[in-house]
């Protein structure tokens, strides 16, 4: 199954165009909580899912390193993720 998100909140409101379960949306928490502290790398984080999925795993602590092709988007994110007190490197 294929998951079209913009956001964290369209994950979470089931808008990717198809119902997400209470069964499917816990275990999407239990991908990102439990690594406060640990370094994520997440490639193509600039945009999309990639994005989505650098926003989720910084509110739950990890430290990232964020790599894309898009420096300016990236750079973007880097600095709002540093912005909320959250560790991000390019």
């Amino acid at each position: 199954m294929t998951l079209r998100c913009t956001d964290t909140q369209d994950l979470e409101q089931g808008r990717s165009g198809r119902a997400i379960s209470s069964t499917m949306k816990h275990d999407l928490e239990d991908t990102y909580y439990g690594h406060s502290g640990k370094v994520v790398i997440i490639t193509g984080s600039s945009g999309g899912i990639g994005q989505m999925t650098a926003r989720r795993f910084a509110h739950a602590g990890a430290k990232l390193v964020l790599v894309a092709r898009s420096a300016d988007k990236l750079k973007t994110l880097a600095e709002e993720l540093r912005g909320q007190g959250r560790d991000a490197w390019l």
